[in-house]
């Protein structure tokens, strides 16, 4: 028998063949089409029936009527109804990202498994040795290009969308302009940067790491430089009595609070070497020793479930400021403003968790033995302070009278990621009340219909649980044992009564609200309060506003009445 000379075929050439070749029945690709489409359906239908059953309409129908809102010639309505709906698409992504039903199932426990078997984070957090986390931001701000560098200011100069305008990104535009609007008032700057945790608990992030130097940012030695040339001190915060392991809480973002008290103290001396500050007449400043415990802000940016066990919460000590048996609080008759941020604020805002005054503006009026005037707000140091500076002016209150030194605080990531844009800082003149306000004390049911409202943010995507939204009410009347009237100016002394600026809770421990997902065109019935029955518990929260000079308008606190 003659051999045939063909060739056989490898293993490896039978199985590509093989596989090229797979054969399935018209039943078998039926049925696993079906399949695939019932599974890629069931997910949308669960969430539309979850949300019919707990609110209603699905939010996905109202995503389209929203374009609506657009007025004026029909090409720049066309353009305004594009820009409108790819916000609200936008906000409605992130929204169905934060009620998801599934999602909220699985998702806790999935990152229970991947942070406790794997050391993996997510997108906000990073897990470092020795049960430390640390802030994506900071990391990438440390790890980041050069802020100054021209190719990367140019690239986030344009990084606007169709919706929201693109931020100034180049620190020293703001701080100089800022600096010669101070200049002409006779007031001295001093510019406080907060380090990232990343930067100086080096070992536990970065175990290879073995300089003595903090790390930073490759821009920030130029910036530091060019500023002092300015003549703008430029306090870094860096150095601290405690060792690098300890300056800041295990879990969260912020410095521990013998960081804040050490840093307090010297950046007091560093004050006095950079500003005229006489003597004043001696005040009775005392501590009060005080522990705390709490979880970390990172943790709850994990997004663990709340039984976990993989981060307990941590104990530490403060130490309240006092004066005359009272707890500290700011004078705005004192000469020195302090603008700061949560790294100001994480020892005197009681709503996040690590105790009250016992923050930076307390133990530096301690060291310095003066009061101290202060605008803090939690995040974007670089923008919202000076924004509150500027809208208090344009009003009437001139919180720049009789001051000497304003210390400007913020944290380092700003320099890479915040707005730099250039303020007025011009005093206008008392105005009258356009919207309508409740009296002090007097509490007012009203309905009302949403015009305008700010954003929320996304939970567990920031390190604050809380934050405030900013809404525009029009047709707001008043609804008192069921009878509704129209708010008149007697109410008020308002001119625009059937109008209301009204601060909403849009998240409270790291959840939603109802008024996060409030739209233009709702009808909302609102419990309101004067501004000032809650602003002292509230002022220093994060809060998204409305744009343009409606924020000029006096604001009133709103409730949710179902």
């Amino acid at each position: 028998m003659e051999k045939s000379n063909q060739k056989q075929p490898s293993r490896e050439e039978i199985a590509q063949r093989e596989i090229g070749q797979t054969e399935i029945t018209h039943t078998q690709a039926m049925v696993l089409s079906l399949f695939f489409l019932c599974l890629i359906t069931l997910v949308p239908l669960t969430q539309a029936a979850h949300e019919m059953i707990n609110g209603g309409m699905p939010h996905c129908l109202s995503l389209f009527s929203q374009a609506k809102q657009a007025k004026g010639p029909f090409f720049r309505r066309a353009y305004r109804a594009n820009s409108l709906l790819l916000q609200h698409i936008n906000k409605y992504v992130d929204e169905l990202e934060e009620s998801s039903l599934l999602n909220g199932i699985i998702s806790p426990y999935a990152q229970l498994v991947l942070t406790g078997l794997f050391k993996a984070g997510n997108e906000q957090a990073y897990t470092g040795r020795h049960g430390r986390l640390f802030y994506r931001p900071d990391v990438d701000y440390l790890t980041g290009k050069p802020f100054l560098a021209e190719r990367e200011l140019a690239t986030r100069r344009k990084a606007g969308s169709e919706w929201e305008t693109a931020h100034e990104p180049d620190p020293r535009i703001g701080i100089l302009d800022f600096k010669r609007q101070l200049d002409k008032r006779g007031i001295q700057l001093i510019v406080v940067v907060a380090p990232p945790k990343s930067a100086l608990c080096t070992q536990s992030l970065y175990p290879k790491h073995t300089g003595h130097l903090p790390l930073n940012n490759p821009s920030f030695a130029q910036f530091k430089r060019e500023l002092q040339a300015m003549g703008i001190p430029v306090y870094y915060a860096a150095t601290t009595d405690r060792d690098a392991a300890t300056r800041y809480l295990e879990t969260d973002t912020h410095w521990h609070p013998e960081t804040v008290e050490a840093v307090a103290k010297t950046l007091a001396d560093f004050a006095k070497k950079h500003a005229d500050l006489s003597e004043l007449r001696a005040t009775s400043y005392e501590l009060r020793q005080v522990d705390v415990s709490n979880h970390g802000d990172i943790v709850r940016m994990l997004g663990l479930p709340t039984n976990q066990s993989l981060y307990p919460s941590q104990q530490v000590t403060i130490h309240q400021v006092l004066r005359d048996n009272y707890l500290w609080r700011p004078q705005q008759d004192a000469d020195i403003l302090l603008l700061g941020d949560s790294f100001s604020n994480i020892y005197s805002l009681e709503s996040m968790g690590w105790g009250e005054s016992a923050g930076l503006a307390e133990q530096l009026s301690y060291e310095l033995q003066r009061p101290l005037d202060t605008i803090v707000r939690n995040d974007s140091g670089a923008h919202t302070t000076r924004r509150i500076l500027t809208r208090e002016l344009a009003r009437g209150n001139n919180r720049l009278a009789g001051k000497k030194l304003v210390i400007w605080q913020f944290a380092a990531r700003e320099l890479s990621g915040g707005d730099w844009r250039p303020l007025p800082l011009e005093l206008g003149e008392g105005r009258e009340a356009k919207f309508f306000i409740p009296q002090p004390g007097r509490p007012v049911e009203a309905t009302g219909v949403i015009e305008k409202i700010a954003p929320a943010p996304l939970p567990k995507t920031s390190p604050y649980k809380d934050h405030i939204v900013t809404a525009h009410l029009v047709s707001v009347a008043r609804t008192t044992n069921s009878r509704r009237n129209k708010l008149s100016t007697r109410d008020s002394g308002a001119t625009q009564d059937n109008h209301a600026l009204v601060y909403l809770w849009s998240m409270r421990d790291d959840s939603w609200t109802e008024a996060a997902r409030y739209r233009p065109g709702q009808k909302v019935r609102l419990l309101l309060k004067n501004w000032n029955d809650v602003e002292e518990n509230l002022d220093g929260i994060k809060r998204s506003e409305l744009d343009g000079d409606i924020m000029l308008e006096d604001a009133c606190w709103g409730e949710i009445i179902r």
